[in-house]
């Protein structure tokens, strides 16, 4: 007989959740056993009251609502809740006055119980409890879990136990009031709701308003919920002044606060298109309203600030948006995110501030008592923002409660905000008629110290003179000081300035004069320093063109500027279709031309020289700097820089980029001297620059400064480095700082080309400068500058705005584009009958009064130093006749830093490569786009701009397929034949990328050592981070004379590492015996007489074979005495016939020599030669765990055949030099910590530790019954892995393994919850300065590791659940598991920790490039066992991984004693089919999906994450 469902018994009928209960739900899986979702306060009753009453009513409300009793429970992967019986439980009850401070112990005991979490399954939601404070202050606490309430529900509460208590009182009967409405009706209306015609009419209504996202939409991290509340109560005054403003207007309170927060925004982030989060009730009807339960949603309210419309029009405006959507309000937002697909385009949420306005009428008294109803705050919260404005005190006043999120905001600017937003209502409710964009976000105060006081930079200088009168005074003071040195050429300040007078009359002979302009076409050289000096002795302005651009630029540059005549050092030079002269340097006669100065015909506002940067229309514009305001900047630049010597600078830059400007004129003004070098592509410049020792004071871009990182320059000539064209980041400042031994001084100087050269200044402080970025500072004398918003107002400390420059070193504007300097160039409205020049930079004030440069507005960039309109090149784009449409913008990323990227809608086929050709004919080198993005069609926003926010990252892989890039010096060339060849690919180029090539750390250590035996050095750090090629060669240095260590023999104690330690901790009944060893078959015939010798010769280099061990001390000590026993044999086979007998046989004597190492007495690696007759030679190599591991193996295999092969030519062995010994990296590790948050990281991973199921246990699990599974995955297979999987997850290949062991593990071990023991290679961590790429030792890490799954099977979308899954666990671990082993060593781990009830893996990479000789490579046969028969396991399935022969290899070793084989076999088949399965997946997968792991955001698993809007 089936039961209704409405009179089944409570408790054995559940319910699915809501959504507003859902997404309540997903967030407590992201953020569980934090307290976001209490909700409640205290209700305070101002009178004695009836506690026995009180009690009563509570019991009778918690009875009637069937809401409040909802308790949630997991089921079937899934969760429901049900509805528990009542039970009338007493009270808890607190008196806190009898406590010597009521009122604080009160708000204590409040604030505590706020904080506390709830259980979320199989338990009650709720809490109740009465105190008394006094005997006229008495109540109850209501606190609910939002899952079951939402703030309507408290106001349901308060006023119903309020009700029921008055009745009590009044001696009415309360239990005859019946049941309230259930919420479980509501539940099953609302899966009515998800299936009527409304719901899709909503539905459409929310997709069309975010068909686009709004550009001030940005993805943001919670890295923490923790929060804080910020309470402001406005006087009545205020409040009644608004509440009347508002009722005139006929507007609500909550659309008057949501406009006052949209201007906000609007005024401090210059954005316009808004969003914000406004929760609605939900709740339609009498019935819903009457029920307790969470019914509430947050609408994503979308609005358009009207710049140009009136406070009193936009109210009105907003209004009626608002009450549009609010008719579409049940429309869950869960629902819309998974709509438009937000995680999937990068976004967590469309509003990170939710606006809520409380107008809900509380009780206001009891029984004629007086009522006071408060919210706590539970000090935590999702939104990084929640402005509560509350309006329902006894009076009527308005409170405001800034609830903000500890990792968002920083409380003093909070407070900011708060006083921002009160100035705007103050100008909201006083002028309605103003116009929006006139509203100010600062006081008169602060106006006049933005705009005057931090403008005082009056200063004294020359302002009649011109730098080349400047510089001639000086030539007359020191006629003989050198003034200009190029190599081995000097020229003395009196030969330059004859020179330069000699060349200007030539120059005025074929036309030069005052107003006109002079192209220098030229090579850096002695000759381009007079020559510029020539052109302004003349009266003309020079016009800097660079050798390298294309001829169509350098046409262009020529023709717009009007110049005549160009001067040029280059030989065969031609500028077809230039009408002026080209004069050629070497052509002129001037030996008997006059050298006396010239008259001097400039005036100040006489042009000193036009530089042409991008433009925005497609072609570059000039802009005009004028005598004054290069000698102000000059001026100020040598009293800034040149202090306490006669300076030194090397000019090496462009002359083309307005760098060079500092370069030239501030020595030539001060005595001075100008070392000049060319770029002769051998080696980049600026190193040279270091190395001659010459210059003391260097102009540069941060992207040539950041190449000096590594280096040691304590002793070097250079004090200090003025940094320009881009942001200067602090880490690369520190960096520099330390590479100089701190004698170095780093100033970051700001300013546009429109602005000559430098406008502001900040020297860096290693001390003070702590943020992302070393400010741009204060402006430089006679300089003001302005941050304005969009509508020129002033902002105040600490917001964005734009920045605008005035005073003496504006430009005259832009050669022959009269509209562009109108545009840029504007009249300053705070001085009058001066120009402001707008730079479309926006900056910040930091609270000592420095500018801290944030971005662009137009996204104007900066790449290498050059300022770049990327308009010009989107013209030069489209101008192919198969490009419809192109946006470039400039990326960053680890891999290439900043780069330009260029979004291209095709109408036709055209390869990337030629595309980039096609645009090197028009475009300067730096212009070029890095990549290519091929879209359908460019994101628009609604305001028809570019939606940058849609445009995809980049997959720099696919991108560049087939771009294989030939090197274009010896030293890429070297490097791309030594990565081809540790990678085993045949075709590799500067574009491609080590890791998407199946590089890995292991793979870095083999470069770095190949590198070091070509003669360079190349460090694993720097492959690591500059995976890409051409960026790799970047990082390259050649090898100094000496060896960075020590090349002497090693000497002393090896302090254990923790894998050591771990070896001394198992106390194996045979430890000598405990190998790795490889067994050869020779390629070419040898004898055990040469294989010894080259053997010694590698312990000799290499001095960890040299190890001996002393096991009662537990001590590793360097062996040097002569009389060691050293293990060579040879053995021949030749007589057995047959192959499987002779194979038994080696196996057998293989273990009979591992059997005679001795730890003390023997040298602990040595060789058995194999004769195995017409099968040829096997070469045992064996070597005792405790002096060799993987990478060793690669290392020593890679000397043995190089050395082999030197031996064979008759040649000495010659070894590259040592990298660091075992001993200093030993010395390195045991200064290591571990931090307390690690230390309970790992412990929490071991209380997670549940040992697999044994089939059987049949005694101690020994080696002796060991046995060995082995699969093998084809090569194609196995390139599919390597090469082509990790696109879709942005995966390792051994992340997909151990996906793959997990789910073997899963199906046949029934664990869906695996902790298992990886092992890997140990090098990369430590200090990073420390070369281990040719150090051989046992360095691994073991550590262990839990994997968990959210989904089983492996359906599709479980799969990715998986890989997802256990990507993000394996790179959560912290230090890559050493902090394991240090906490293992030192007996700190709360729990013990016994391996022996683990799978171990260890996945020991591709070993192909060891056997790429002609040698030897690796036998199939095997030699026996390399541990005791006799001693223990150290794990119950040991499995390894590696590739060989291009064939991913997978074994387990087990024991026999615990487990049959048919479960073995049967593992390792559903392993085959769990790989096969992923393998599949992944390369199937054609579009990239990210965890945040990519985007070093908040540590959640991604199951989490996407469970958050599914």
């Amino acid at each position: 007989m089936n039961v209704p469902t409405s009179v089944q018994p409570l408790g054995h009928v559940t319910y699915p959740l809501s959504h507003p209960q859902k997404r309540i739900w997903y967030m407590e899986q992201i953020f569980p056993g934090t307290s976001f979702a209490n909700i409640g306060g205290p209700v305070r009753i101002k009178g004695a009251i009836a506690f026995s009453l009180l009690e009563r009513a509570i019991l009778a409300f918690i009875q009637r609502h069937d809401g409040l009793r909802l308790q949630f429970v997991p089921q079937d992967e899934d969760i429901r809740q049900f509805v528990a019986a009542h039970e009338d439980a007493p009270l808890d009850f607190y008196d806190f006055s009898k406590e010597p401070d009521p009122e604080a112990s009160f708000w204590s005991w409040i604030d505590e119980e706020a904080g506390k979490p709830f259980a979320l399954t199989h338990s009650k939601l709720y809490y109740f409890a009465m105190f008394r404070i006094s005997d006229e202050d008495n109540g109850y606490l209501i606190k609910s879990h939002h899952m079951i309430a939402d703030g309507w529900s408290n106001q349901l509460a308060t006023s119903q136990i309020a009700e029921l208590y008055s009745k009590l009182m009044d001696g009415e009967r309360i239990e005859d009031a019946g049941s309230a409405p259930s919420y479980i009706d509501y539940i099953q209306d609302a899966e009515r709701y998800l299936a009527s015609p409304r719901f899709t009419k909503s539905k459409r209504f929310w997709n069309d308003k975010y068909t686009s996202i709004p550009e001030g939409v940005t993805p943001s991290a919670v890295v923490s919920t923790e929060g804080r509340r910020y309470t402001v109560e406005l006087d009545m005054e205020r409040s009644q002044r608004i509440q009347s403003f508002a009722d005139a207007a006929g507007i609500s309170l909550n659309t008057f606060f949501v406009l006052a927060y949209f201007i906000y925004m609007y005024k401090s982030t210059q954005h316009q298109d808004l969003v914000v989060g406004t929760p609605v009730l939900n709740r339609s009807g009498k019935k819903e309203k009457s029920m307790f339960g969470m019914f509430t949603s947050t609408m994503p309210f979308r609005y358009v600030i009207p710049a140009e419309d009136t406070i009193a029009n936009a109210l009105h405006a907003v209004q009626k948006a608002l009450m549009e959507c609010y008719f579409h309000q049940r429309y869950p937002y869960d629902l819309l995110a998974q709509d438009l697909e937000l995680k999937k385009k990068g976004y967590d949420q469309l509003f990170h501030t939710s606006i809520n306005y409380y107008n809900t009428t509380m009780a206001q008294d009891v029984c004629g008592m007086p009522v006071d109803n408060t919210e706590f705050y539970n000090g935590h919260q999702l939104y990084e923002l929640q402005l509560v404005i509350k309006h329902w005190s006894r009076d009527g006043g308005l409170t405001l409660d800034y609830d903000y999120r500890l990792d968002a905001y920083r409380a003093e600017q909070i407070e900011d905000m708060s006083k921002r937003l009160l100035l705007i209502i103050e100008q909201m409710v006083d002028q309605p008629e103003r116009l929006i964009r006139g509203i100010t976000l600062l006081t008169e105060e602060e106006q006049y110290r933005e705009l005057h006081e931090h403008n005082r930079t009056t200063s004294a200088y020359p302002k009649e003179r011109t730098v080349l009168e400047l510089f001639e005074e000086q030539a007359a003071k020191r006629p003989e000081a050198i003034a200009v040195v190029h190599g081995h050429e000097e020229w003395s300040y009196q030969q330059l300035n004859k020179h330069a007078n000699r060349l200007a009359r030539v120059l005025l002979q074929h036309g030069a004069g005052k107003a006109s302009i002079v192209g220098l076409w030229m090579q850096h050289s002695i000759e381009a320093v007079a020559a510029i000096l020539a052109v302004m002795k003349t009266g003309a302005a020079y016009l800097p063109i660079d050798p390298s651009y294309p001829e169509e630029r350098i046409r262009y540059m020529l023709e717009d500027s009007r110049a005549q005549l160009v001067l040029t050092n280059l030989s065969d030079t031609i500028l077809m279709g230039y009408a002026g002269q080209v004069l050629t340097y070497s052509n002129l006669m001037l030996d008997h031309v006059h050298s006396s100065n010239l008259e001097h015909v400039h005036a100040p506002g006489d042009l000193a020289y036009v530089i042409y940067t991008s433009g925005s229309t497609g072609k570059p514009k000039g802009a005009m700097i004028e005598q004054q305001g290069l000698t102000n900047y000059i001026w100020w630049a040598q009293k800034v820089y040149v202090r306490d010597h006669i300076p030194t600078f090397p000019l090496y830059s462009s002359l083309a980029f307005d760098l060079t400007v500092t370069s030239i004129f501030t020595p030539l003004i001060c005595g001075g001297r100008i070392c000049v070098y060319r770029d002769d592509g051998d080696e980049f410049v600026l190193y040279r620059i270091i190395r001659d020792e010459a210059s003391t004071i260097v102009k540069l871009t941060p992207a040539h400064l950041s190449l000096l990182r590594e280096g040691n320059y304590k002793q070097s000539s250079v004090k200090r480095f003025i940094v320009g064209g881009e942001d200067l980041k602090t880490s690369l400042a520190k960096d520099i700082t330390e590479a100089f031994g701190g004698h170095i001084e780093i100033y970051n100087e700001y300013g546009p080309t429109e602005t000559v050269v430098g406008c502001m200044i900040h020297q860096y402080d290693p001390i003070q400068d702590q943020r992302v970025s070393v400010p741009i500072g204060i402006p430089a004398d006679n300089v003001t500058l302005y941050i304005l918003d969009p509508d020129q107002n002033p902002v105040a400390a600490g917001m964005i705005g734009e920045l605008y420059i005035g005073g003496d070193g504006v430009a005259r504007g832009y050669l022959h584009r009269e509209q562009l300097t109108q545009e840029r160039f504007l009249d300053n409205p705070f001085v009058t009958g001066k120009k402001m020049y707008r730079t479309g930079d926006l900056v910040k004030r930091l609270p000592d009064g420095k500018l801290e440069y944030i971005g662009r507005v137009d996204h104007q960039v900066k790449i290498r130093g050059y300022r770049i309109e990327t308009g010009e090149i989107e013209k030069a784009i489209t101008e192919h006749e198969r490009i419809s449409d192109a946006f470039v913008m400039d990326r960053e990323n680890d891999r290439l830093g900043k780069y330009l990227c260029a979004y291209i809608v095709k109408q036709g086929i055209v390869e990337n490569t030629a595309l980039k050709q096609y645009l090197a004919v028009t475009l300067p080198s730096y212009m070029v786009p890095h990549v290519f993005v091929e879209l359908e069609e460019i994101p628009l926003t609604i305001n028809g701009k570019v939606n940058r926010g849609m445009l995809p990252e980049p997959e720099l892989t696919l991108v560049q397929e087939n771009e294989h890039a030939s090197a274009r010096n010896s030293i890429e060339a070297i490097l791309i034949e030594i990565v081809r060849g540790v990678l085993q690919v045949e075709k590799l180029g500067l574009y491609d990328h080590f890791y998407d090539l199946g590089g890995d750390s292991i793979k870095a250590i083999q470069v770095s050592s190949r590198m070091n035996k070509t003669g360079y050095l190349l460090k694993v750090r720097d492959i690591l981070e500059n995976p890409i090629i051409e960026q790799m060669a970047l990082r390259i240095e050649p090898l100094m004379g000496e060896s960075l260590y020590s090349q002497a023999r090693s000497e002393g104690i090896v302090k254990p590492l923790p894998i050591m330690s771990w070896f001394f901790k198992q106390k194996f009944e045979d430890p000598a015996y405990y190998h790795q060893s490889v067994l050869l078959e020779m390629k070419a015939a040898v004898d055990m007489h040469a294989v010894k010798a080259v053997l010694l010769q590698l312990a000799e280099h290499h001095d960890g074979l040299r190890l001996q061990v002393d096991l009662e001390l537990q001590e590793l000590k360097y062996h040097h005495e002569p009389d060691r026993l050293e293990l060579f044999q040879t053995i021949s086979l030749a007589h057995i016939e047959d192959d499987e007998q002779q194979t038994a046989r080696m196996i057998e004597l293989g273990e009979t020599f591992k059997r005679q190492f001795d730890l003390r007495d023997t040298l602990l690696i040595g060789g058995c030669l194999f004769d195995l007759g017409q099968n040829g030679q096997r070469l045992l190599i064996t070597a005792h765990h405790l002096v060799i591991d993987g990478v060793s193996w690669r290392i020593l295999l890679e000397d043995f055949a190089d050395a082999l092969d030197r031996r064979a030519r008759g040649q000495s062995c010659q070894l590259p030099s040592k990298t660091a010994s075992l001993k200093l990296w030993s010395d390195s590790v045991s200064q290591l910590s571990v931090s307390h948050e690690e230390e309970q990281y790992w412990n929490a991973v071991l209380e997670g530790i549940r040992p697999i199921p044994l089939d059987m246990e049949h005694g101690e699990a020994l080696i002796a019954h060991s046995h060995v599974l082995e699969r093998r995955w084809t090569e194609q297979e196995t390139r599919t892995l390597m090469h082509e999987c990790h696109q879709a997850y942005g995966t390792k290949p051994v992340e997909l393994m151990m996906a793959a062991l997990a789910l073997a593990a899963e199906e046949t071990f029934q664990m869906d919850d695996l902790v298992i023991e990886l092992e890997s290679h140990g090098r990369e961590q430590g200090h990073e300065d420390i070369d281990l790429s040719r150090t051989i030792g046992w360095f691994t890490s073991m550590y262990p590791v839990r994997l968990t799954s959210p989904m089983k099977g492996a359906e599709p979308h479980a799969l990715a659940a998986r890989i997802k899954s256990v990507k993000e666990q394996l790179r959560a671990i912290p230090s890559q598991g050493i902090g394991f082993g240090i906490l293992q060593a030192k007996q700190k781990l709360a729990l013990d920790y016994d391996a022996c009830q683990l799978v171990r893996f260890n996945f020991l990479g591709d070993f192909d490039a060891a056997w790429d000789n002609p040698w030897f490579t690796l036998a199939e046969e095997g030699s026996g066992l390399d541990s005791s028969r006799a001693n223990a396991r150290t794990a119950l399935l040991d499995i390894q991984a590696m590739i060989v022969h291009q064939s991913l290899r997978v074994s387990v070793n087990y024991s026999q004693s615990q487990f049959a084989d048919v479960t073995l076999h049967s593992f390792m088949a559903r392993y085959e089919e769990a790989l096969a399965a992923i393998i599949s997946h992944c390369a199937g997968n054609e579009v990239q999906e990210f965890t945040p792991s990519d985007f070093d955001t908040v540590n959640l698993s991604q199951d989490e994450l996407d469970s958050l809007f599914t």
